[in-house]
Formats: structure tokens, sequence, C-alpha cells
């Protein structure tokens, strides 16, 4: 009996799985308001009643596709922290925002769910998926933020994690600055409006490394 239940709840996290990968298939090619739950029904090769068996709403979905990004994102961060901190090469405020800068770009689409996050997708949830969302960024938020203070010695103890709140506020309206809407894009094309043009690296990098001089890094 265990067995066979061992084997349901393992086949229920893979059709969970599948219907997180298929939002995200669609997000990377539509707007969230373009997504139907429906969509991502058919794109799984299931019926849209056996979705909401998984989640309540299309936001949920999202919600946790933000927060398995996110998770890329902690993991690789404290792996390069750890190594830094085991290393005797000299720890300094560009390597490390051009680490952090690197690293967005391994979970590609938190950026952009990022910056619709706190205006559409927590904004149909239950409790119990708002509770689990922000206890995972929390817990998260601490233990890579103390590992940040230890690279920097000289931060005062809690700035390890304003530097990744901070951060990840910059990464947002960054964000929607350097990725305007089609109709826009085709005005700046076509208009001289230089202070719109935003590269997202290369500024997020330099205000990234502002930030740090201002904490004492």
């Amino acid at each position: 009996m265990s067995l066979k239940r061992a084997v349901s709840d393992g086949d229920k996290q893979k059709k969970r799985q599948l219907i997180i990968d298929t939002a995200a298939r669609l997000f990377r090619s539509s707007n969230f308001q373009d997504i139907k739950m429906i969509d991502v029904a058919k794109a799984a090769g299931m019926a849209k009643g056996t979705v909401f068996l998984y989640f309540k709403t299309k936001e949920e979905v999202f919600l946790e596709l933000s927060k398995q990004n996110f998770s890329v994102f902690f993991t690789q961060a404290n792996a390069a922290l750890e190594q830094a901190l085991a290393s005797e090469e000299p720890r300094s405020m560009d390597t490390f925002s051009d680490s952090v800068t690197a690293i967005l770009e391994m979970a590609p689409l938190m950026r952009p769910l990022a910056s619709i996050t706190s205006a559409i997708l927590e904004q149909n949830i239950s409790y119990e998926a708002a509770l689990e969302y922000k206890t995972f960024l929390n817990s998260n938020l601490e233990q890579t933020g103390n590992m940040i203070e230890q690279y920097f010695p000289a931060l005062k103890p809690g700035a390890g994690v304003k530097i990744l709140v901070w951060s990840f506020s910059l990464m947002i309206g960054l964000q929607q600055l350097s990725e305007p809407s089609e109709i826009c894009k085709e005005v700046m094309s076509k208009a001289p409006l230089p202070h719109l043009d935003m590269d997202f690296h290369l500024e997020f990098s330099k205000v990234l490394r502002i930030l740090l001089v201002g904490l004492g890094c």
C-alpha cells in the first residue's frame, strides 16, 4: 500500500511540474494576460479540470513558476558565494556585481515574472499559496544575505539582506524600463528618446556597484 502511495505521489508531482513547465513555455512567447488556463491545459495534454486540481488560479501557476526561478537564482548565488569564500582570490564589488548580473540570466523568466508579481500574480491567490511564497523568499533572503555579509565583512548585520531586496527592486524597475511594449518600441525606434533606451545588464551592474559603495562594502 505504501509503495502504491509513493508512486501516486510521484505521478502527481510530475503532473504538477508539467503544468508549471508548460506555463513557462507559453509565457516565453505570450503575455501573461493572453494566456488562459485552458491554453495551459491543452498545451500540457490534459483536461482543464485537471489543472485546477493542482492550482486554484492561473496566478498560482505563475507564482509557483516565479518561485522556481527565484530558487535557481538563490541556489546559483549560494554556490558562487561558497566558492568565493573558500577561495583566496581577492573579493571586490566589481566581481560581485558581475556575478549577480550573470546569475540573473540563469533564471531567464525571473525578471519578467518579478515585474508583475505584486500587481498581478499576488492578487488572485489563496492564503496558503501566499504564505508559502513569502516564507520561501524570506528564508532564502536570510540565508543568502548572511553569506553576502561573510563575503563583505565590513557590512553591518542585516545589510546582506538589504543588498538582495534592493537588488530585486532595481531588477524590477529596470526590467520594466528595458522591456517596453511593442507600440512603445515602435515609438522609440522612430523618435529621439535616448533617456528611455535602457540596457538592463549594463544599468543593473552599474547601479548595483553604486549601492555596494554606499553600504561600505
